[in-house]
Formats: C-alpha cells, structure tokens, sequence
C-alpha cells in the first residue's frame, strides 16, 4: 500500500497485496471487487510498483474508449509515489484519434482495416513529399507536423503529466499534430499503456501494439478490466456472418468492376454465383430457422454450395482463393481512386475460407435472423482468442460482477491454480433495501401462456414510480423488446434508452437526467446505461430489474451449454446463469456509489430469489411499492 493514494477503506489493503502476490510471482488472479472497493487504483497501485521492480510494463485493458479516462486519472495520483521514474499513455484508435475522420468524409467512412490503409497512403506521401518525392496521394498535413522539437516537446510534457486519450487529442490538435501519431511516439517507453481490449486480443493489432512499444508477451502484466465482458468479447472476436446485405453489394462490386469466370468445370460466372449463394441462404433459412435461429448440420452448407458451383470439394478452395484474389484488385483500385479500400467480394471469400477452416467442436453452422437470413459461424470457445494471456509475465482479472470466478477462469482458460478473491463492498448493507416481487415475471413460457403478465409488470413499475416520486429511478429490462413493450409504463419524457443511439446524445440525456429530481430512466441490462456509469449522491435512489435477463433460448445458447458441458462439466451453470446474475448485479450496482448513497432496489421477477447468495438482505415482498415509499419514510 505504500503508493496508495487515498485513505484505504475496508477490503482495499486485502485486494492490492492479493494483486500484488499474483504479479511478484508471475501468476494470474481473477478477483470481484464490490463497488466502493475502487478496482481501477488498486489494480494499479499493485501492478505499478511490482512490474517495475521485475522490470515489467503494464498493459491495462478496457472494454471502451470511455473507460480509459479513469485509469489515467489514478496514474497521475500514483506517479509521484511510485519508485522510481514511470509513465503511461492511453491508447486508442484512428477512429477516434484520426483527424481526417473529422475533415474528410473518406476517412469517417472507413472501419478500421481500412483506415489502416488510408492513413498509410497519407504518410507515406507525407515522407515523400519531405524527400522531394510526388505521390499520386495528398500528405497529411498533421503528420507532416508530427516530427522534430514540437513533438519533442509534447511528449516530454505528457511522460511527466499524463492525460486521457481526449486531453491528449485536444493538445495534439492545438499543435496541428495527428493525436494518433502522438500516443504511438509515447508508446516505446510507457510504463503503463492503457487500450481497448481489441489491441491485445486481435492478433494483427497485437503484433502492432508489440512492436510499437518494443516488447514482447513476456514483458507484460496484463490487467484486464470489466473481465465480466471478455469471454462474450472473445467468442464474437473468433465469430463470422455472411448476410443477404453483403452478397447484394457483392454483386454490385461486380457490376462495377466486371464479371469473371468462376475456376469450375461449368464456368459458372461470378455474378451468377452471388446469386446463387441468396438462394442458398433462403433455402437453408426455410429448412433450418426456428424463431431467432437455427442449427445447419455441418455437411448443409457445403452440400448446397458445391450444387451451386456443380462441383467438387477441390473446387471450393480454388473458388474462395479467386474471390480473395478479386477482392484485393477492388481493394486497390479503390484506393488509388481515393476511395474506401473495401470489397464485399472479397468479404465472401474470406467467410467461405474460415467456413472451411473452422474446428468443427468449437464453432457452430446457424442460420440466423428470418427477417434477413444469414449464416454464421459461431464461435464457442473463448479461450482461443484469450489464449495469448498465458504468454503474459502476469495477469489481473477484474470487475465488480464476476461470481461464479471459476466459470471466468474456465471459459477464457486460465490454469487450475490461478488465485480466486471477491472482495465485497464497504458500503453498509442498511443503506439498501433489496426486494424481490413475487407476483411477477418475465419468464419466456408464462408470458406467452399469459400475455397480460406484461401488463401486470408495467403496472408495477408505474405504482413503484407513484410511490417514488420525487426520486430518480432507473427500470433495467432484459432487451430493447422487453424495453418496447414497457415503454408505455413510465412517464412521458423518460430517458429512454434506444438501440442506435449515438454515444454523445446518450450522455447528454444521462447528464440532464443526473440533475433531474423525479426523473426516470429505462435502459437495457447490459447496455450502455447498466455499466461503467456512476449515479452518487441522490442522483439515482430507485433501481428497477424488471425480469431477470435470462439469454433468449436459441440454438446457440443450446450449443454453447453443450460445448461449456463437454468441457467443464457445467455447462447450463456456465452459460446460463452466471451470465444472467452478472449483468443483474451490474444493473443494480448503479446505485450505490458512495458511503452516503442509500436506495431501493425492486427485482420484478419471482426468479429473483436465486440472487440471495450475492445480495445480503434480499427479501420476498407482495406489496413492494408500500415498502418503497416506507424505506424513504424512514431516517438512515
């Protein structure tokens, strides 16, 4: 504890010497840390000092962008405390570091992949450009001013003071330099680099990251943050889709660019083949979808592909290699038009080539979405993208919701031995109150035998609104169409979570709604609003759950229980429930914030109960709303 920074509260000295143990002896911990334990300094305060005496570096890990800025914060705390001399930087992506996805509609286009290649077009006629040399592409003038005493200066001043990815950006940009270019010099001698999960766990950003800051795995002590997120994070990272939207502008990219002739016996047309392939797709969607999904045995696809090119297995390879081939040409001329360097074409062949390649045990055929079928390769074990953790000198597992943690440690593959710590919260428990309501639910076969239980459900969030009134109150539901059919329940003007809200609006909404008195938010458990955001002193007193956020019981939910059971033996428990309890108890971590919040919390599903052994004083209660309006009657 001796570079901590604050006055310790309960549980605080047990966590840092627990995370300290794992990265003196080189080994991995997973640890739940209740909210008011203060994961984000504690991690630090121990990784900081132990990694440096071993000669190590820290690499913190976050979920989003967002997240970073509270890292870097406790960094400036802990610097003057540290042993010796250190520094860090909060690193993100051209997305959001890139000047010209501000100034050129080119660049704001572009995904990632693809912006790689654009940015690189535009430094490199940069350096031309200062050799005298003509490049058929514009420098970039921010780069251009990346270089030479001015960027001297900056880094000097940001390895002594550093700032959050946005404060970095803005100085930066002051200067007229790229912000991207800036945290990329800062890199090759941080102590503590903080990104997004994406720069360690995709395998090219990896080899990226490596090479920029001049280290190997090996030199790493690797803190992952918000650990509840990455073993869905890491099965979506090793997952792929091939959709009806990405054939039709496939065959668009064709007509733009020209037909070829398939490498098959009949010489079958490319054009044609796109075709074909949307056939497939509704011919596989007819036989195999079921409500959201549904499971395609292993030889379907296959079987329908190879009709469709009337030909052999061999052929498949040949086909995908052209398709690849072509993408690459599309790829470049769009590129050297200044364009956005992508091909659908391409993408098809990509999808066809980790179709054929996918380990059949570890990854699901489906049919997805009738609406607008698409076939997907589902990946089932997380542990083959979370595999590089073990090549670390240590890691560091954290979030305030990861019981059951043996079930964490299974699914990303950490080893038998590795150290298991829950931490609990050092707020008192009489500051809430926790009810669980009896007479209703959400539970899938109920409510489709009854479907007034969604009405009942809504009365019951409008009478606990009655009984709160003059207090702001956040309704959690399991997804956006639970959240549709609720929506009439709360008052009008609520704050409203919705799907494709941009980031900016939606925070602007949470700060009106924090300085709100009476105020009501319904948001998605698991959204953006049910993690990562802190409600303290009064600015949120009610927390609603209104039906448990079981995942939906699809095809692949059945395969996942399959693979985790074959493989742990716990397969429902791993997959089904602990999952529902996590997202849960980070719903209803919004509350309670800080030693003077106090609050109630209303779980609207008799499934609730199973939440007893995470929630000291749960409690079964009829007439919830009475109880509400009494607690906040009641001097604490």
């Amino acid at each position: 504890m001796d570079v901590f920074p604050y006055a310790a509260r309960a549980g605080q000295a047990e966590l840092v010497t627990r995370l300290a143990a794992a990265v003196q002896q080189g080994a991995h911990v997973v640890a739940e840390s209740g909210t008011g334990t203060g994961k984000t300094v504690c991690a630090l305060a121990a990784a900081l000092p132990a990694a440096l005496s071993a000669g190590k570096r820290v690499l913190y890990l976050t979920r989003t962008n967002a997240q970073e800025r509270q890292v870097m914060i406790e960094l400036r705390r802990i610097l003057p405390r540290l042993p010796m001399p250190a520094s860090g930087v909060a690193l993100q992506g051209r997305r959001s570091l890139c000047p010209l996805v501000r100034e050129d509609p080119t660049f704001a286009e572009a995904n990632a992949e693809e912006l790689a290649v654009l940015c690189r077009d535009r430094v490199r006629a940069a350096k031309d450009a200062a050799d005298g040399k003509r490049s058929k592409f514009a420098p970039c003038a921010h780069f251009q001013r990346t270089a030479g005493d001015p960027l001297d200066r900056l880094a000097t001043r940001l390895r002594a003071e550093p700032e959050p990815a946005e404060d970095l950006a803005r100085l930066a940009m002051a200067e007229g330099m790229c912000p991207y270019y800036v945290s990329r010099e800062l890199l090759k001698d941080a102590t503590l680099v903080v990104a997004p999960y994406v720069w360690f766990f995709h395998p090219q950003l990896r080899r990226a990251l490596l090479e920029w800051m001049g280290a190997g795995v090996a030199d790493l002590v690797v803190v992952v943050d918000e650990a509840h997120n990455l073993p869905d994070y890491a099965r979506d990272l090793g997952s792929s889709r091939l959709g009806r939207g990405t054939l039709e502008r496939a065959a668009r990219e064709v007509e733009e660019f020209g037909d070829r002739e398939l490498p098959t016996a009949t010489g079958l047309a490319l054009s044609a083949f796109l075709a074909r392939l949307v056939g497939v797709l509704e011919d596989l969607a007819a036989r195999y979808l079921d409500e959201d999904d549904g499971l395609v045995p292993p030889d379907a696809f296959d079987e329908e592909l190879l009709v469709a090119l009337r030909s052999t297995t061999r052929t498949w390879d040949r086909v995908a290699a052209m398709l690849l081939g072509y993408g690459e040409e599309v790829r470049e001329a769009r590129r050297c038009s200044g364009r956005v360097p992508r091909s659908y074409v391409g993408a098809v062949g990509s999808f066809l080539v980790a179709y054929r390649e996918a380990d059949p045990v570890s990854h699901l055929r489906l049919i997805e979405d009738p609406a607008d079928p698409c076939l997907a390769l589902a990946c089932l074990d997380a542990s083959v993208a979370t595999a590089p953790l073990l090549d670390a000198h240590a890691t560091v597992h954290l979030s305030g919701t990861l019981v059951p943690l043996e079930a964490y440690r299974d699914e990303i593959g950490l080893p038998p031995e590795t150290d298991l710590v829950c931490i609990p919260s050092p707020f008192s428990p009489d500051r809430r109150v926790v009810l669980v309501d009896p007479t209703v639910t959400t539970r899938h076969a109920e409510v489709a035998r009854d479907p007034s239980a969604w009405d009942r459900l809504g009365r019951r969030i409008a009478e606990l609104r009655a009984a709160t009134a003059g207090r702001n109150m956040a309704v959690f539901v399991p997804s956006y169409d639970v959240l549709k059919r609720l929506r009439r329940y709360v008052p009008e003007g609520s704050l409203v979570e919705e799907a494709g809200a941009r980031q900016g609006d939606l925070m602007a909404a949470v700060t009106r709604f924090r300085s709100a008195r009476g105020a009501t938010l319904l948001a998605v458990v698991g959204g953006r609003l049910a993690e990562g955001l802190d409600f303290p002193g009064g600015e949120l007193e009610v927390v609603v759950v209104a039906g448990l956020p079981y995942p939906k019981p699809t095809a692949r939910l059945h395969g996942l229980v399959h693979f985790l059971d074959a493989r742990h033996g716990r397969g429902f428990e791993y997959a089904v429930t602990a999952p529902t309890v996590r997202r849960t108890l980070q719903a209803v971590g919004r509350l309670l914030r800080g030693p003077e919040d106090r609050g109630v919390v209303a779980l609207l599903d008799r499934r609730a109960t199973l939440l007893g052994p995470h929630l000291p004083g749960l409690a079964t209660d009829a007439s919830l709303p009475e109880s509400a309006r009494a607690f906040f009657a009641a001097k604490h």
